[in-house]
């Protein structure tokens, strides 16, 4: 995270432009070839921080959630929990008035565990790092100079085992220059 701080900091120094946090609420859904995974979802907050021009904006973000899943294999009922952090460093660029298109690389790390009552056990859950991109649309409303508020729809690469749709609802507030 000082690594993104210190890039989005050179950014400024160089061209200036004006500094903004944002804090989100969101409903993430796992999208997956196994149906393990498959529509595992939950709601949860996530932060972002960046530098914003006239039309566009370089931010960096950070959200932790457990998505949750009930699967039946074999007449077992599976309770799988995905314990996901998502981080990444990407670009905003306003599209219209009200429509900003956003992009950027990001990392998922991911930790798979699961209960049953039956005696079968699963092998190979998912315990790993998937470094990817993500690609979003999103609506949002100007309060004032400094008010923003959002809703996106998001999706989080990953691999045909583990990828995310997010839909995202927040609110930003932009520093004027402060540095």
């Amino acid at each position: 995270m000082k690594y993104i701080l210190a890039f989005l900091l050179s950014i400024y120094s160089a061209f200036g432009a004006d500094f903004y946090t944002a804090l989100d609420y969101t409903q993430n859904q796992v999208v997956s070839d196994t149906g393990f995974y498959n529509k595992a979802e939950a709601y949860a907050p996530g932060i972002a921080m960046g530098w914003q021009w006239t039309s566009w904006s370089v931010e960096a973000f950070w959200r932790q959630s457990n998505l949750e899943n009930t699967h039946i294999e074999q007449g077992a009922l599976f309770n799988i929990e995905l314990n996901t952090t998502q981080y990444g460093i990407g670009g905003r660029y306003r599209l219209l008035s009200w429509l900003d298109s956003k992009f950027g690389a990001l990392a998922q790390r991911v930790k798979a565990s699961y209960t049953t009552s039956s005696s079968l056990t699963l092998s190979q859950l998912i315990n790993d790092t998937y470094y990817a991109y993500y690609a979003g649309l999103g609506i949002y409303y100007d309060f004032n100079d400094r008010w923003t508020t959002f809703l996106n729809l998001s999706y989080y690469a990953g691999d045909n085992i583990y990828s995310v749709l997010g839909y995202e609802a927040g609110i930003r507030y932009v520093f004027s220059s402060l540095f």
